[in-house]
C-alpha cells in the first residue's frame, strides 16, 4: 500500500501597529496620560502580515517629549525577537548645550499587539527616568573642562 503525505505549512502572521512612513506618535511630557495613550494606540492602523512586531520609544529631554515609532519605521533594526534594548545618549548640540536621549526598543512575536502592550506597560517609566546625576558626571568630559586630557592612560 502506498501512502501519500501532504504537508501544509503553517503561516503565523502577527497584527502589528503600522503607521505611515513619515509618521510617529509624539507624547509631550506635560500632557502624558495613560488612558489617552491607550485610546491613541487603539486607533492606529494595523498590518496583519508581520513576522515580528517592533517598537522604539525615544525620550527627547530637550523637547520634553517621547516619540514612539512602530514596525514599518524600524525595518533596519537588528534587535532579536523577544529582546529589549535600552540606550542613553548624552552629547552636545551645535550650541554646546548638553542634550539627553533615551532609546527603548522592543521586538516581539508572541501575540498580536505585543508591541502595544509593551508601550502601555513601560512608557510611564521613561517619563520618570532621572538623568540629572548622570548628566552632571558626564558634563566635564563633554565640555573638556578641568584637567582631563582625553587620554585613557598616561604614556
Amino acid at each position: 500500500m502506498l501512502g501519500v503525505f501532504v504537508i501544509f505549512p503553517t503561516i503565523h502572521a502577527l497584527s502589528c501597529i503600522s503607521m505611515d512612513t513619515n509618521s510617529y506618535l509624539e507624547i509631550p511630557f506635560h500632557i502624558f496620560d495613560t488612558d489617552v495613550l491607550k485610546q491613541q494606540l487603539n486607533q492606529l492602523p494595523l498590518n496583519e502580515s508581520e513576522d515580528v512586531c517592533r517598537v522604539m520609544a525615544v525620550v527627547d529631554h530637550g523637547n520634553q517629549a517621547v516619540v514612539v515609532q512602530f514596525s514599518n519605521l524600524l525595518q533596519g533594526s537588528e534587535l532579536p525577537t523577544d529582546q529589549v534594548a535600552f540606550l542613553t545618549v548624552i552629547g552636545l548640540d551645535t550650541n554646546r548645550n548638553i542634550v539627553h536621549y533615551h532609546y527603548l526598543e522592543y521586538a516581539c512575536s508572541n501575540y498580536d499587539g505585543c508591541e502595544k502592550q509593551f508601550v502601555l506597560d513601560h512608557i510611564e517609566w521613561l517619563f520618570k527616568l532621572e538623568y540629572t546625576n548622570l548628566s552632571a558626571n558626564v558634563r566635564p568630559f563633554l565640555l573638556a573642562t578641568g584637567n582631563w586630557s582625553g587620554k585613557c592612560h598616561d604614556s
